[in-house]
């Protein structure tokens, strides 16, 4: 689930996740745009269960925009640099040794 914490902590639910295709399983830090699009990394879902870089955007519908391979399991969310593009890193794949990934915009 994302969600938000006001300064009175009040909590608002803005997304609950499902599992495949969806992001299921939400890893790591969240991205969060001046449009107030989110970015963010799930540990399952996606094509083959094994995790997916999402989008939520401000009306709170969920895109994936990419879906890892057997054995991936992205974990600490992304970065983006000025263009746009954004970085992460998977835990495994099919070498057992975890990549660096980039999403070009």
């Amino acid at each position: 689930m994302v969600f938000r914490l006001s300064p009175d902590n009040a909590l608002k639910v803005l997304y609950r996740f499902a599992r495949s295709p969806d992001a299921a399983v939400p890893v790591g830090d969240l991205l969060r745009t001046r449009s107030g699009t989110i970015y963010g990394t799930s540990y399952y879902g996606g094509a083959h269960d094994a995790g997916t870089v999402f989008q939520l955007k401000p009306d709170g519908t969920e895109q994936v925009l990419a879906s890892f391979g057997y054995g991936a399991f992205p974990g600490r969310g992304v970065i983006a640099d000025g263009d746009g593009n954004l970085y992460g890193t998977t835990a495994l794949d099919g070498s057992g040794y975890g990549t660096v990934f980039e999403l070009v915009k």
